[in-house]
């Protein structure tokens, strides 16, 4: 932990970036069973056939949802980085 604007985020974000593509996070997500439900960041090694037929409404852009807010997710035409 370090206080923010550190410039932590700066050294980590690049490592993150690059671990998302790589094989080693497919199997990570699929041994703790969250691709069918859209959690983990899809790279080159998710088959098609694992991925989610749709979004997840967590990562829609707010003024492009359709659920209520009863749902869990509110729609604001306003703004679409709203969450």
């Amino acid at each position: 932990m370090s206080k923010k604007g550190a410039g932590l985020a700066a050294i980590l974000n690049p490592c993150i970036e690059a671990f998302l593509q790589t094989e080693e996070y497919f199997n990570l997500c699929t041994e703790a069973d969250l691709v069918a439900n859209g959690v983990c960041f899809p790279n080159d090694f998710f088959p098609v056939a694992m991925l989610p037929p749709t979004d997840p409404e967590w990562s829609i852009p707010t003024n492009g949802l359709n659920s209520t807010c009863a749902e869990g997710y509110c729609a604001c035409p306003l703004n679409e980085t709203r969450f």
